[in-house]
């Protein structure tokens, strides 16, 4: 529990028991009131009833005595009081209702016949009867009534009685609850303390001065006064911890300027031979670059060379198919008058079996002997120029043999030359590629170098920032030492 809800407890204890104590005396006087209020309201209004219908019974007997001695007005009052009567019968009981509806019924009866000069001594002895027991009910009404007012009254008296008590229950439970309540308090404020607030009070002044050597012997485990002594033990050890710190603090500042002054002048030595790397590799750059562009027009040339090549090895072989189809032409050729001498021969069969038939037809056949020379003589020559245009056909035939070898061998050799320009191609390429990736690998040289120059002088400012922040470093500690000296251990 905090200090300010222990302080608050006190007071907000005796409103809560206070409180109790009230509520338990409205409790026990709303009873009492309850008790009273039914005494005003129904005993007492039942018992009213009863006494008004008692006046009102007696009203009735007489005005029926009076209408039975020669007043007929006098009946219809004893009427009236009976309808009285019956309206205050409502939320009674049934016994008393009917008790006082056959005394009406008897009485009334007895009446009008006594004044209708009738015989009613039958009548007068129901009468009798009824009016007994309405008597006797409504009396038994008025003695239960005077009982229950009695014992309202004895019950009102007890709750009366029941009020001073717990009043008095209440004011000496407050009191020794508010008694307990207070000690424990105390007690716990004054544990949580641990001594008088002015000696607190006074420590703090102490420690907000800078005294860090008075006695912390706590009086009391766990409380303010302990905690105050702990926190003083352990700033004191954290001052002296940090006077410690800052004397090492001071040297290692001044280790640290030294170094920081030798390593300024080394980084100035790295940044100046690295601005001659990066000229000597920014020259080797060029002259890769320089060699890449050489083999760039070397490869357009090789390049140039291998299309040159390759449309000559097309059209020689194009020529060589040419060649093919000559050569199959003059076969086909050479078949072709292989059939025409064929036939020739054959004509020239046909015209001497012709001409022996005409020479045995004798003059009949002359005609046709003639016809069948000439036809002889025609084939003849036709066999002869297709020997000759057969012979003239094999002798280009061969030449076209030799010239088909020789174009074979020629494309053969220009597929051999392409191949090697082809070659010599793909080495220039090669070389075109290797250069131009040393060329980008020096030139990332150069970048890294470049880079690294750049560092080396970030390097060199930093250096000079660290040496600033040294000698800041020195003066912080300087100033650190002057505040801790405050301190009195």
């Amino acid at each position: 529990m905090k200090f300010r809800q222990k302080i608050w407890a006190l007071p907000v204890s005796a409103c809560l028991v206070f409180g109790l104590g009230v509520s338990a005396s409205l409790v026990i006087a709303s009873g009492s009131a309850s008790q009273l209020d039914r005494l005003r309201h129904t005993d007492n209004r039942l018992l009213e009833t009863t006494l008004q219908m008692e006046r009102l019974s007696e009203h009735m007997d007489n005005a029926l005595e009076a209408a039975a001695m020669g007043d007929p007005r006098r009946l219809n009052e004893a009427k009236g009081h009976a309808q009285a009567i019956e309206q205050r019968l409502d939320g009674t009981t049934p016994a008393l209702q009917a008790a006082f509806a056959a005394h009406r019924e008897h009485s009334f009866a007895v009446v009008e016949g006594m004044m209708s000069g009738q015989d009613v001594s039958d009548r007068v002895a129901q009468r009798r009867s009824a009016q007994a027991q309405w008597n006797a009910g409504r009396k038994a009404v008025v003695e239960e009534t005077r009982r229950s007012v009695e014992a309202g009254f004895d019950n009102l008296e007890k709750a009366l009685r029941d009020t001073v008590l717990a009043s008095a229950l209440t004011a000496i439970t407050v009191l020794l609850v508010l008694g307990l309540a207070s000690w424990l308090i105390v007690r716990s404020v004054w544990h949580e303390l641990g001594g008088e607030p002015g000696e607190l009070r006074r420590v703090a002044e102490q420690v907000a001065s800078g005294q860090l050597d008075w006695d912390a012997t706590p009086q009391i485990r766990n409380s303010l006064h302990d905690a105050m002594g702990q926190m003083t033990g352990r700033l004191r050890e954290t001052v002296a911890t940090i006077r410690e710190a800052s004397r090492c603090i001071d040297d290692a500042a001044i280790e640290i300027a030294t170094g920081n002054q030798d390593l300024s002048y080394r980084t100035e030595r790295a940044a100046g031979s690295l601005q001659e790397t990066s000229g000597s590799v920014q020259q080797l750059a060029d002259g890769a670059r320089a060699s890449g562009r050489a083999a760039t027009a070397a490869n357009a040339l090789a390049t140039a060379a291998t299309e040159a090549a390759s449309r000559g090895g097309q059209a020689v072989s194009q020529v060589v198919a040419s060649m093919d189809a000559i050569n199959q032409s003059s076969r086909h050729i050479a078949e072709i008058i292989g059939v025409i001498d064929s036939i020739a021969f054959q004509t020239n069969i046909l015209a001497l079996n012709a001409a022996v038939e005409a020479a045995r037809a004798g003059e009949q056949g002359r005609g046709f002997a003639v016809v069948a020379s000439e036809v002889r003589t025609l084939a003849g020559r036709s066999a002869e120029a297709a020997s000759q245009i057969k012979a003239l056909i094999q002798a280009s035939t061969a030449r076209v043999d030799g010239g088909a070898l020789l174009v074979r061998e020629a494309g053969e050799a220009m597929a051999h030359i392409v191949d090697s320009v082809h070659q010599v191609s793909q080495m220039i390429d090669g070389i075109h590629r290797a250069t131009g990736h040393q060329a980008e690998e020096i030139g990332g040289v150069s970048e890294a170098i470049v880079q690294l120059d750049g560092m080396t002088q970030q390097n060199a400012a930093l250096v000079e920032q660290s040496a600033a922040a040294s000698l800041s470093l020195q003066e912080q500690t300087r100033r650190l030492s002057g505040t801790v000296a405050v301190f009195r251990l």
